[in-house]
């Protein structure tokens, strides 16, 4: 499917072309080729980096991975990093985004 998509780009298949060629020269994917000498140089910088997942968010001390992306209607329920937001105020002193459905985004701000 990825091929595919390439292609849509590129009808001549230079980009599936060159990114087949990518991965064959840096070792394959597969588990009969070789060790994947960009995949061992990631997964090494991921460790000596510290990098866990990207993207992270860090809120209240907790860490937010994955998808961070709030589609509207964006609310507290349907957003983790505004959940975990919200969460980090005592009851009854959460700003008044925490409470409404759907919370302001910018696209309704705008509106205004």
């Amino acid at each position: 499917c990825s091929y595919q998509q390439m292609d849509a780009l590129k009808p001549d298949g230079s980009l599936s072309a060159y990114v087949q060629q990518c991965i064959v020269d840096s070792g394959g994917y597969g588990d009969t080729d070789g060790l994947n000498t960009i995949l061992k140089r990631e997964t090494r910088l991921k460790y000596n980096q510290s990098i866990y997942a990207v993207p992270l968010v860090a809120v209240n001390g907790f860490l937010i991975h994955g998808n961070i992306d709030c589609e509207p209607p964006v609310t507290a329920a349907t957003c983790e990093v505004l959940a975990a937001i919200c969460a980090g105020f005592v009851d009854g002193t959460q700003p008044d985004v925490c409470y409404v459905t759907p919370a302001p985004t910018v696209a309704n701000c705008t509106q205004a």
